[in-house]
């Protein structure tokens, strides 16, 4: 699954509105006053600032942003703002300039919801879904129905009945899948306006199946996976891609297929790497550029790709698109091989030179430093 993070800017001391329109001098002014409101919109800006400037971790002036925005924060939480305290599950549940903490995150929305922000109720429902274990399944969807079965500010609902539905779909810890309820709640979220990609992409995937009463439209499915992919959803990116290179629901367009695959890819998705560095090796929507197959391969091979490892490991044996490195590239067909690569296997058969022990040696030294290089072990290949 994936996430939306809320946060809504109410139960503050000073007007929001008053808030919104004072100057940065007027509201560090009155954040230094001991104004909670006032010290959590300082703190948001502050972060503003640092998103559309520098997130360079080297970068001092970036640094400085982080720990006075996570400063003021502290400043609200302790006063017991609810806002505050929803604002540190976000920065521990996104880094913020420092390594994820996905328990400290559920423990600051539990705060935040108990001390009435209602946000963090749909922050911690989200998180206990993705994040938590699966007996944590049972208790978020039992915090979307108690919210569902009130009166809330609009967007967030939307958020929540696309949140549900999306656990029922899944069904995971427990909870009864129930395809017909999760379907029409995705679509009343959907139409609410809730933004979330994996709304959309559900939605496509109901279309796709027909399953919960949906109408088996490929078509339809793929308005879907475009919109999901628009709003970053790698995989639905990369199905949008597929779906214009075969046909389905539109006509083939390998120019079309090419575009949603490279959105794929640039999203850090191994699977539309994968496809844009095969479209670039086959000349499929552009020119054949071995170099740039090349390189996609290789993104997608240091997240663990088996597929992608072949890929590389076929180019890099034959100097396919760069220097030849055969020593290397057998380590990498090999590696691909027994992590369940079946086809690399088949390469290597085929073509795999007489190995001499010093140059076993070699292909050996060669996994061992590609693994350490990126941080791998052979259980992270898949």
């Amino acid at each position: 699954m994936f996430i939306s993070i809320f946060l809504a800017l109410a139960l503050i001391q000073t007007d929001p509105a008053v808030l919104a329109e004072a100057s940065d001098a007027e509201l560090l002014s009155l954040a230094e006053s001991g104004d909670s409101g006032a010290q959590v919109e300082w703190a948001i800006r502050l972060q503003n600032q640092w998103l559309i400037t520098s997130q360079d971790p080297a970068d001092a002036g970036a640094a400085a942003l982080i720990e006075e925005a996570r400063y003021w924060t502290g400043q609200a939480a302790e006063a017991g703002n609810p806002v505050a305290l929803n604002l540190l599950g976000i920065q521990a549940s996104n880094g913020f300039g420092r390594p994820v903490d996905r328990a400290e995150a559920i423990g600051h929305f539990r705060r935040a919801r108990e001390a009435g922000d209602e946000a963090a109720t749909l922050n911690l429902a989200s998180h206990l879904l993705n994040f938590g274990e699966d007996t944590d399944a049972p208790e978020a969807v039992a915090l979307l129905e108690a919210y569902l079965a009130g009166e809330h500010d609009p967007a967030l609902e939307a958020s929540a009945q696309g949140t549900l539905g999306q656990a029922l779909s899944y069904g995971a810890g427990g909870v009864p899948q129930d395809f017909e309820r999760a379907f029409a709640l995705l679509q009343a979220a959907h139409a609410a306006g809730d933004t979330d990609p994996q709304t959309a992409f559900m939605l496509a995937r109901y279309h796709e199946s027909g399953a919960g009463g949906a109408q088996q439209d490929p078509a339809i499915a793929l308005d879907y996976f475009q919109q999901a992919g628009s709003r970053g959803h790698g995989f639905a990116a990369w199905r949008a891609g597929m779906m214009h290179l075969d046909g389905e629901g539109t006509p083939a367009s390998e120019t079309e297929a090419l575009r949603w695959v490279r959105t794929s890819a640039e999203t850090g998705h191994p699977q539309g790497m994968i496809s844009l560095g095969v479209m670039y090796a086959l000349g499929q929507g552009t020119d054949i550029d071995y170099a740039q197959a090349r390189y996609w391969y290789e993104q997608a091979a240091v997240l663990g790709s088996a597929h992608a490892m072949r890929a590389l490991g076929g180019m890099e044996a034959f100097g396919q698109g760069g220097p030849d490195n055969p020593v290397r590239g057998i380590a990498l067909l090999e590696l691909a091989r027994d992590a369940g690569d079946a086809m690399a296997g088949q390469m290597l058969n085929q073509a795999s030179p007489e190995i001499s022990a010093d140059m076993r040696t070699e292909i050996e030294a060669a996994k061992e430093a590609w693994l350490a290089e990126h941080g791998l072990t052979r259980n992270d290949l898949f």
